[in-house]
């Protein structure tokens, strides 16, 4: 037996490599590669994935909510986001708070993590290879810091992401942010660049958790996952289908409340029984359930072991689902139990809950993380790696592992290593890693076999990866994916009849025909949309509306395919389409073809959407038999922007809002007319406008001679309070120079600043019970100028929370609603 030195310095100071106890050659442990980071990484958890689109395992790290870090595949650091507010997790073993997935579908993995934003928690997806943040939605939770209750342990810290496919797509595109504070789970789906919210779950269970984590499985088989969130599996619209039933944590102590769920997974373990299973374990035990509710078996704490006596521990911590006796039907379950200080035992089931084997985890396999790998490429029969080591399904050694003892936290093992093919030979490799290092290892002996595809072409080991947590690996059939060699698959087929069934002055409406499979059964599961050579959107249907573009101008086009790995098809779909012309009278010459005319009056401001916008009232000279729309105003740098007119016809008059914002360019703007635009009863045509022409935008400063602050806001009310939340209201002033508003408000609660919102109303969440509050709200301008004054006020949330399982549901509706006019709403 040959013992190796592998640093002299650092957190894995004095680790060693024990090698193969069998004489197998190839089970041998060698060190693959060290990637040095030059970083301080302590308390910072490993996930893997290709950031860049390179084809190489890259690797980020982050230590709770404070610190997220990526590095390329030879440790360049890449991008980092550091949150200063935050002051980390005492205890950041449960906290997977990251997932590395290609949720866009271009061939590169993001980062989906908790990012705080404006002062406020977010779920974020970030550009893998860059950092930057593609989009993000604020959560329904905050995570409080409740030293009281807990003192230094982390469970009120607990975050976690999951990729989910709630909607049945072909590849997922949903994504589940969890705390497991009482298990609260937010839904969102990842549709056209954006984070859309589906869903808010919290659970009703007695006890400050129903489990550690939420879990996306198809345990229907109709291509939609539910979501097993501790003891509520919840079907893809997060309603509760059925509920575990667990016994009292403590019986001694019942005021502790019922058990909570330490791990569960889903697979189809039983095959006598229809559908999937769901393996739960506890501290009170373990139990299999079938996809329907109906308990399978059950087995209590201690349980007997036909050899050894029984198997006794505190309960049931972890479980991993594999099928590592092919003769015994169904999979095997490896359970891990401990007892603080007595037992550490280990379990093999089989799937009709019988006890094969045991041992003491000091013997064979070791608790956290262990994985059903492919050590030695066979793509049969999986080994058990664990942190003391790989062992067959014998419980035998094949290999030991480096001796983890040195990365930890409060006395105790903190992080476990990554199992995945880095190496790129389709076998798997252990990735060791410390504050400012990466160690690798890999099986040494050669392989002798045809070379077989990266398990990285699969989508379910992908999303292994992305779901990646602490007690419950997610199942995966290594002999699904074949050992026979495979060629490399198909690019997907391009797609067909690409056409613009309407366009506009600034926007071309695009749709093509789905793509077929290629020969290999290789499907396209988006379409990647060029033009000009620059891709602009990742499409997951064959339609698509390209906006924001030039009048009278040629855009070219190009479609392409792409597979669930990001590979795009060989050949595309190209056309070009060009956007309808408008025509601009110049000063001094207007085309009219009549005395026909119109005028243009300002109205004032209105509230609209999120700001505020000018009301023009456009009248004819004469009746018209159409809407003369859309109304055309010419920024004083020539940007264009078309207003919607609105009214009755035959009529004289019309409506329609400029939104007022920032953006608006200084200066003098002038209002056109197309061509031909107005049409009177008696048959005139024409397009001038007589009176009212040009518009002056302006956005005072404090050295302005006009300038007037913003006013202050009035009439702050709170329409709604909760244990946890406190809503507001209040009525906008608006003021200043010629045209220039009070377009923002800042929220601050207690002294501090909050949040900066363009509506007159806010809801402030994350908020202590029975608690008051004191708000200043300050009106601000386009340059950033504020209210002489704030608007304040102070609110209390409500002492007792609601009765479990309610959802609140509030809506702001503004007053003076300037689309409603004559009896009509236009939206």
């Amino acid at each position: 037996m040959e013992i190796r030195k592998i640093k002299s310095a650092g957190i894995i100071l004095g680790a060693t490599i024990l090698l193969s106890l069998t004489g197998e050659a190839w089970a041998n442990i060698a060190v693959y590669k060290k990637i040095s980071l030059g970083q301080n990484l302590k308390h910072h958890r490993m996930t893997i994935g290709d950031l860049n689109g390179d084809g190489k395992i890259d690797y980020v790290f982050n230590d709770g909510r404070r610190s997220i870090k990526a590095f390329d595949h030879d440790g360049a650091l890449l991008w980092e986001k550091i949150n200063p507010n935050d002051p980390g997790v005492e205890e950041p073993y449960h906290n997977f708070t990251i997932s590395v997935y290609d949720i866009t579908l271009d061939g590169k993995a993001e980062v989906i993590c908790f990012l705080e934003i404006n002062g406020e928690h977010h779920l974020a997806v970030v550009e893998g290879a860059t950092g930057n943040v593609l989009t993000s939605i604020q959560l329904p939770f905050v995570a409080p810091r409740d030293h009281d209750r807990w003192g230094l342990t982390n469970y009120y810290m607990q975050n976690h992401v999951a990729i989910a496919n709630l909607r049945g797509l072909p590849v997922p595109q949903d994504i589940l942010a969890i705390h497991a504070s009482k298990l609260k789970v937010a839904a969102y789906s990842y549709e056209n660049g954006v984070l859309v919210y589906r869903w808010f779950w919290i659970t009703d269970h007695e006890g400050y958790s129903s489990g550690h984590h939420a879990y996306p499985y198809d345990i229907t088989g109709d291509g939609r996952d539910e979501v097993l969130a501790g003891v509520d599996i919840l079907d893809p619209d997060g309603n509760r289908m059925w509920k575990i039933e667990l016994p009292p944590f403590n019986p001694e102590n019942p005021n502790w409340g019922p058990d909570h769920v330490d791990a569960m997974t889903a697979a189809d373990i039983d095959p006598d029984n229809p559908g999937k299973e769901i393996v739960v374990v506890a501290a009170t035990g373990m139990w299999l359930y079938s996809s329907d509710g109906t308990l399978l078996w059950h087995h209590p704490t201690k349980v007997t072991d036909p050899v050894d006596g029984y198997f006794e521990g505190e309960g049931v911590q972890e479980v991993m689902v594999a099928d590592l006796l092919p003769d015994v039907p169904g999979l095997e379950m490896v359970i891990f139990s401990e007892d603080m200080y007595t037992h550490n035992s280990v379990a093999l089931f089989d799937c009709k809950g019988n006890v094969i084997r045991w041992d003491s985890q000091s013997n064979g396999p070791r608790r956290w993380i262990t994985a059903a790998m492919d050590w030695n490429g066979d793509r049969s029969v999986p080994e058990i790696y664990s942190r003391t080591g790989i062992f067959d399904s014998e419980f035998d050694r094949i290999s030991s592992s480096m001796i983890w003892s040195a990365v930890t936290t409060l006395d105790k093992d903190e992080f476990p290593p990554v199992v995945a093919d880095v190496q790129g030979d389709h076998r798997e490799e252990i990735l060791y890693y410390d504050e400012d290092e990466i160690v690798i290892f890999h099986n040494a002996a050669s392989y002798d076999g045809d070379p077989l595809s990266s398990p990285w072409e699969d989508l379910r080991y992908r999303l292994r990866y992305a779901n990646l947590n602490h007690t419950s690996p997610m199942y995966f059939d290594w002999k699904s994916i074949g050992s026979d060699p495979e060629p490399a698959r198909m690019p997907p087929e391009p797609p067909e009849n690409l056409e613009s069934p309407n366009t506009t002055e600034n926007s071309i409406s695009l749709r093509w025909s789905a793509a077929p499979p290629a020969a290999d059964g290789n499907e396209a599961v988006a379409y990647h949309l060029y033009r000009g050579g620059i891709r602009i959107a990742v499409v997951a249907g064959t339609t698509y509306t390209d906006t924001g573009l030039k009048d009278d101008m040629p855009y070219s086009y190009r479609v392409l395919s792409v597979d669930g790995t990001g590979k795009e098809s060989l050949t595309s779909a190209d056309a070009t389409f060009r956007t309808v012309a408008l025509f601009y009278p110049h000063a001094g010459s207007p085309p009219e073809t009549s005395t026909l005319g119109a005028k243009i009056t300002v109205a004032g401001l209105v509230d609209w959407q999120d700001g505020h916008a000018l009301e023009l009232i456009l009248t004819t000279t004469e009746p018209v038999v159409r809407c003369p729309t859309p109304l055309i105003f010419v920024e004083s740098d020539q940007t264009v922007t078309q207003i919607l007119m609105t009214g009755t016809f035959p009529g004289s008059r019309f409506t329609g809002y400029l939104l007022m914002t920032e953006y608006l360019a200084e200066g003098v703007g002038t209002f056109r007319l197309p061509e031909g635009s107005l049409v009177s009863t008696l048959g005139n045509t024409g397009n001038l406008i007589v009176e009212g022409a040009t518009l002056n935008i302006r956005h005072p400063g404090i050295n302005d001679p006009n300038y007037k602050p913003p006013e202050t806001p009035a009439h702050l009310t709170s329409p709604l309070q909760t244990d946890h939340m406190i809503v507001l209201n209040w009525v906008t002033s608006i003021s200043g120079g010629e045209y220039a508003l009070a377009s923002r408000f800042r929220i601050y609660r207690d002294g501090e600043f909050v949040d900066q919102v363009a509506r007159p109303e806010f809801a402030d969440t994350g908020l202590r019970p029975n608690t008051a509050y004191r708000y200043a709200i300050y009106a601000a301008d386009p340059a950033g100028n504020l209210s002489p004054q704030a608007l304040e006020g102070i609110f209390s949330t409500r002492s007792d929370p609601a009765p479990a399982g309610t959802h609140f549901v509030y809506a702001f509706i503004t007053a003076g609603d300037p689309l409603r006019q004559e009896g009509r709403c236009v939206l």
